[in-house]
């Protein structure tokens, strides 16, 4: 079997995939944070019952929960390279 080399990435690649990762994750953990601050206005505008306000947080969730099984999937069949 013949082993296919890569070239290493530039530096300015990794660079990009780095900041780019790292906003994904930044916007993801204010979004997940976003909600609690407005509880009390969606209370009081909209109505809504901490119940409403629980299934709201549920529904943002229950998608990540495929998207980690489909990463992980992803990511055992590329393998170590």
């Amino acid at each position: 079997m013949t082993e296919t080399v890569r070239p290493e990435p530039s530096r300015l690649y990794r660079w990009l995939v780095l900041i780019f990762v790292s906003l994904a994750m930044f916007g993801s953990y204010y979004v997940y944070d976003a909600l609690s601050p407005l509880a009390d206005v969606l209370k009081q505008q909209l109505g809504f019952t901490d119940l409403d306000i629980g299934f709201l947080q549920a529904i943002y969730s229950f998608p990540n929960i495929f998207t980690v099984a489909a990463s992980s999937s992803t990511a055992s069949a590329c393998g170590n390279r």
